[in-house]
C-alpha cells in the first residue's frame, strides 16, 4: 500500500507538473496573439515604450541577429493591418511600431545613442539594487537580484527614454518657433523692401508730370493777371501842376 501511494503521489506530481508547463505554453502564447500585440504596441503609453526596439520585438538585449529576424517576421504577421481588417488603424499603427524598432536596430547611430541610455539606465538601476538589497538583509529577507535588476532596469531605461524623447520634442519645438520667427521677420523685411521700391517707382515715373506742373504754375504765376471788369476803374494819379517859386525862394508844390 505505501509503495502504491508513492506512485500514486509521484503520478499525480507528474501530472501536475504537466498541467503548470501547459498553463504556462497556453499563457505565453496567448501574448502572441493580434489582439494582444495591437494593444499592446497602441495602448496609453506606449509612445514611450516603444522608444526601445527591444520592448517593442519582445527580444533580449542579447539576442541573436537571426532571433531578432525572427520575432520581426513573427510580429509583422500578427499586427499586420490585412490581417485584422476589424481593427486596421490601430493595427497599421502596430505594424509601424514593429517596422520602426527593426530600423532602429540597423542604425548605428540611434543604436550608439540608445547604448548610452542604457549604460545610464544601468548605473541607476545597480545604485537603486544596492539599497534594497541592504534593506532586504537587515530585514533578513529573500532578494532575487536578477528578476529585481530586470524589473528595474526596464523601468529605468524606458524613463529615460521617455525623459530624452520629450526634450527632444521640446528642443524641436523651440527651433521651429524661432524658424518660424526668422520666417516672419525675413517676410516683414521683404514685404517693406518691396513696398519701398513700389513707392520709389512710383515717384520716378511721376517725376516728370511733377516737374511739367512746377513749371505750368511758374509760367502762370508770372504772366500779369487781366481783370476785365477793372479796365477803365484804375486810373492813373492826376497830375499837380508845378507851380515855379518866386524869384530867390524854394520851388513850391501845393
Amino acid at each position: 500500500p505505501t509503495s502504491r501511494m508513492l506512485s500514486k503521489a509521484a503520478s499525480l506530481s507528474k501530472l501536475k507538473n504537466f498541467l503548470s508547463e501547459i498553463a504556462e505554453i497556453e499563457k505565453r502564447d496567448s501574448v502572441y496573439t493580434s489582439a494582444h500585440q495591437i494593444e499592446r504596441l497602441t495602448k496609453p503609453g506606449s509612445r514611450y515604450m516603444n522608444l526601445n526596439p527591444f520592448e517593442v520585438l519582445q527580444v533580449d538585449v542579447t539576442a541573436t541577429e537571426e532571433d531578432i529576424k525572427k520575432q520581426f517576421r513573427k510580429l509583422s504577421i500578427l499586427v499586420h493591418p490585412d490581417k485584422n481588417p476589424n481593427d486596421k488603424d490601430r493595427a497599421q499603427s502596430a505594424f509601424d511600431a514593429v517596422k520602426s524598432a527593426m530600423e532602429m536596430l540597423k542604425d548605428d547611430d540611434k543604436m550608439s545613442l540608445l547604448g548610452e541610455r542604457f549604460e545610464e539606465a544601468k548605473a541607476i538601476t545597480d545604485h537603486e539594487l544596492e539599497k534594497r538589497l541592504r534593506e532586504a538583509k537587515l530585514r533578513n529577507q529573500e532578494f532575487d537580484i536578477d528578476r529585481e535588476f530586470r524589473t528595474e532596469f526596464r523601468k529605468q531605461s524606458i524613463k529615460l527614454l521617455a525623459e530624452y524623447e520629450l526634450k527632444k520634442r521640446e528642443l524641436e519645438i523651440k527651433f521651429a518657433e524661432s524658424r518660424k520667427r526668422e520666417a516672419e521677420e525675413k517676410e516683414r523685411v521683404e514685404r517693406e523692401a518691396a513696398e519701398k521700391k513700389e513707392f520709389d517707382q512710383k515717384w520716378e515715373d511721376n517725376r516728370e508730370k511733377r516737374v511739367g506742373s512746377w513749371r505750368d504754375f511758374q509760367t502762370k504765376a508770372k504772366k500779369p493777371k487781366k481783370d476785365k471788369d477793372m479796365i477803365g476803374i484804375m486810373r492813373p494819379p492826376r497830375a499837380m501842376p508845378e507851380r515855379r517859386p518866386a524869384p530867390g525862394g524854394p520851388a513850391r508844390n501845393d
